[in-house]
């Protein structure tokens, strides 16, 4: 997305200034995303990593607990 919006405003410039005004445009529409917290794609697959690894985790314990009460109760 954010290259795309770049290439459109280039389009609209000379082509003298274009690699100056791209590294400027670049870093405008950088900071104005991250003022509206958006999260980029590879900060979205790190958080579905850590929350699919919770979840089997969780899964894990749950099991465990299950196993422990079944225990407990033919005592």
């Amino acid at each position: 997305m954010l290259d795309q919006l770049t290439r459109s405003i280039m389009n609209l410039l000379p082509a003298e200034a274009a690699e100056e005004l791209k590294n400027n445009i670049d870093a405008l529409v950088q900071s104005r995303f991250e003022q509206m917290n958006l999260a980029t794609r590879e900060q979205l697959e790190i958080q579905e990593k850590i929350l699919r690894r919770s979840r089997e985790r969780i899964s894990q314990l749950e099991q465990q607990v299950e196993e422990l009460e079944n225990k407990l109760d033919s005592m």
